[in-house]
């Protein structure tokens, strides 16, 4: 079984955890997070660098990690509630670089009209953590649903290298 085929499998899996352990609780443990990204790097350099170029896979990662600060941030001065948890800003990021820069876009948008089509659908949960009764929108799972499905596209070749 070839490389990219485990690796995948492993990415897949870790994030079906994650997906489970931000729906149960919010709290997503930071070694998941950071064995996600680890992994999601080594994608990214092995057959991402072939698929789009390592410096899209790293402006990818780095675009998207800085779109998840800056939101967080803003949306903590502007609300005081913080709009993207730390387990997002994590995911964006690993999957900014497994898509690359060019698909960037594509998946930040997909994931959020995903997200609301379940708000639509009155599956929005009470924060947990905030102990207030406010509804929050579950956006990881979203992410990490529509990351898998972009990258196996674009691994099978169903999806052009660059969507534009």
């Amino acid at each position: 079984m070839p490389w990219d085929t485990l690796l995948a499998a492993a990415l897949l899996g870790l994030g079906l955890w994650i997906a489970r352990a931000d729906h149960a609780t919010t709290l997503v443990p930071l070694w998941a997070l950071a064995a996600f990204a680890a992994l999601a790097a080594l994608w990214a350099v092995g057959w991402g660098g072939a698929a789009h170029g390592r410096t899209a896979a790293l402006l990818g990662g780095a675009v998207a990690t800085g779109l998840g600060l800056a939101i967080r941030w803003w949306t903590a001065r502007r609300t005081g509630r913080e709009g993207f948890g730390e387990a997002d800003v994590w995911i964006l990021g690993a999957g900014g670089a497994v898509l690359g820069i060019s698909w960037l876009g594509v998946w930040i948008g997909l994931a959020a009209a995903v997200g609301l089509a379940l708000v639509a659908m009155g599956q929005r949960r009470p924060d947990a953590l905030a102990g207030d009764g406010a509804a929050i929108l579950p956006f990881l799972p979203t992410l990490l649903a529509t990351l898998a499905l972009l990258a196996l596209g674009l691994h099978t070749g169903l999806l052009p290298r660059s969507p534009f």
